[in-house]
Order: C-alpha cells, then structure tokens, then sequence
C-alpha cells in the first residue's frame, strides 16, 4: 500500500467516525435547537472534514462541507433559527 493509500485510509476512517458522531449530534440538535455545544461539536466535525478534503484535493467534498460550515455557523450565530429545512439540508452533508 503506498502512502497516498494510507492517507486516502485514514481519512476514510476519520470520515466515518465523524459522520457516525454526526448522527446522534444531529439527533440531538432537533430536540434542542439552540444548543450551542451540540452546534459547536458539529462544526468543529465539519471543519475537519473539509480541512482534510481540501489537503487530499477533494474539492468537491470540500465544497460541499464548506457551505455546511457556512450554515452551521450562521445557526451558532443566531443570524437562523433551526428549521426543519435547514435540519434536512445538514442531514443531506
């Protein structure tokens, strides 16, 4: 395996474990919307993801994880309110 296939590994790895925290998080964001600690964890997953997308290249994926980061952020702002939509937007990271 060469070690741009450890690399691709892990960061595969790394993804799955994320989207797997992701879900419970998501699960508890819908009973408390306004829970910040829950929306800073969140994005704290998202951000890494997108970080690691865009050292392997990945600018689709990175793309993708930078507006779920862009909206997070304006939750955790205050600039929105949780909405069913929004929550089916983030679901759909």
């Amino acid at each position: 395996m060469s070690d741009f296939d450890e690399i691709i590994s892990e960061f595969l790895v790394e993804c799955f474990e994320g989207l797997d925290q992701l879900d419970g998080e998501f699960v508890a964001l819908e009973v408390r919307p306004d829970d910040q600690e829950t929306l800073s964890s969140i994005f704290r997953t998202i951000h890494s993801i997108k970080g690691a997308s865009g050292f392997l290249e990945f600018h689709r994926l990175e793309k993708l994880t930078h507006a779920g980061e862009n909206l997070l952020d304006a939750l955790r702002s205050s600039e929105i309110v949780m909405r069913e939509e929004i929550a089916s937007a983030l679901l759909e990271l």
